[in-house]
């Protein structure tokens, strides 16, 4: 159980750090824009809806000052 709450730390000290460099987050909005213009909208509702709820996620921007 250990190797797996330090596997878990280690991705979110990366997240953050990602959070960090503004690079990565204009690039991550520009891949969010990309993915989302190429969602057919009649067959892939379910996928459209999880990336949504993804990109959603308010962690995502908790951790980055503009």
């Amino acid at each position: 159980m250990k190797l797996l709450k330090d596997k878990i730390k280690h991705i979110d000290d990366l997240r953050k750090k990602a959070m960090s460099n503004l690079n990565f987050v204009d690039m991550a909005k520009e891949h969010e824009q990309a993915i989302a213009l190429s969602i057919d909208s009649n067959c892939c509702k379910r996928n459209s809806k999880r990336l949504s709820e993804i990109y959603s996620d308010s962690a995502f921007h908790s951790d980055h000052k503009y």
